[in-house]
């Protein structure tokens, strides 16, 4: 390549795979008439978390030590202060995501748009509910005007909604969500949620659920996780309903893992989204591996976290997908990710 002739071609210059000649080409820009003084910026790993950026001048280029693969800009553009990239303020984390494989990629791109790097091991895997779907079907013939359904969890909201064969059987039906995330589903398939609470917690909604009155019909259907806590169940049942649970899809911890040295290689947090994924993560890789890594959902998982004696580094405010996003981005907003 003549960059003596590119130099007088003008305007801005891309350099591609270009570092192991830097020398060379660098040299070349000035002899055909490029200013030493011309802005340089040398760009490795780009738009990526790892990305970093080298800014100097084409005269003082060669002293820089360039590793490959970069892309240098030479030209005033250079100068331009477009850092807005390394500026996300989960730029340069790496966040270990343990979702269910159907809600990691919700929370993996929204970490991602915010700068990290993010690693997503499954710590659970979804499965058909173990009664094939027998309770589901129960629920869908018998829910009757006058009960409520509460559903605490997107999946949950999914399954029920797909076991309906037509919606409008719902109709009197009251619906109570646990938060936003499973408020989106609801609100998708064309219906709103009679009941929202403020704090996204299963103690949340039982703070905002009504007691049964003194009617012939005081049924709440509860189709949930094969693992959930009771929490949710017996909270209504102590407000006067009759409860029905029905399981809506089983939760198993992940049959494999990858070697715990190599599961946190370089992890900065490990996303807790529920009890269940915090044990399930406490059994692969052990208390002493996850000091100083954990970040919880919620109290519940918290509460979790710490009898299987792990210390959360912090606790969401609001229970959710955005309310884990806001609690890593006011963890990290502070600190140098090369600390």
């Amino acid at each position: 390549v003549r960059w003596d002739h590119i130099a007088k071609v003008g305007g801005t210059i891309i350099i591609l795979m270009g570092v192991a000649n830097i020398a060379e080409i660098s040299t070349a820009l000035i002899a055909g008439g490029l200013s030493p003084a011309t802005p340089v910026a040398a760009i490795r790993w780009g738009t990526r978390p790892q990305q970093q950026t080298t800014r100097c001048t084409l005269g003082d280029l060669v002293s820089r030590p360039l590793m490959a693969p970069s892309v240098i800009v030479v030209g005033e553009v250079a100068a331009e202060n477009l850092n807005w990239f390394e500026q996300r303020p989960l730029f340069g984390r790496r966040i270990l995501v343990t979702r269910p494989t159907e809600g990691a990629s919700r929370l993996a791109g929204r970490l991602r748009d915010l700068g990290a790097e993010v690693v997503s091991l499954p710590s659970m895997t979804v499965t058909e509910p173990a009664d094939g779907g027998v309770g589901l079907a129960r629920l869908a013939a018998e829910v009757a005007p006058g009960d409520w359904v509460v559903l605490s969890s997107r999946i949950a909201a999914q399954r029920f909604l797909a076991s309906l064969a037509d919606l409008r059987s719902l109709g009197g039906i009251q619906l109570a969500v646990v938060g936003p995330g499973t408020a989106e589903v609801v609100i998708q398939a064309g219906m709103t949620p009679d009941l929202v609470p403020a704090v996204t917690t299963a103690e949340g909604l039982l703070g905002s659920f009504p007691s049964a009155t003194q009617t012939e019909r005081s049924v709440v259907w509860l189709p949930q996780s094969s693992l959930a806590p009771p929490v949710l169940s017996e909270g209504i049942a102590a407000r006067g309903w009759e409860v029905r649970v029905v399981e809506a899809y089983g939760m198993v911890r992940a049959e494999s893992w990858p070697d715990p040295h190599e599961i946190l290689e370089g992890i900065d947090a490990v996303t807790c989204m529920s009890s269940s994924a915090a044990a399930a993560v406490h059994a692969a890789v052990g208390s002493e591996r996850l000091a100083g890594k954990c970040y919880s959902i919620g109290p519940s998982t918290s509460a979790t976290l710490v009898e299987l004696g792990v210390q959360p580094v912090a606790t969401a405010e609001h229970a959710s997908l955005d309310g884990m996003v806001e609690c890593l981005v006011w963890a990290f907003g502070e600190s140098d990710p090369q600390e």
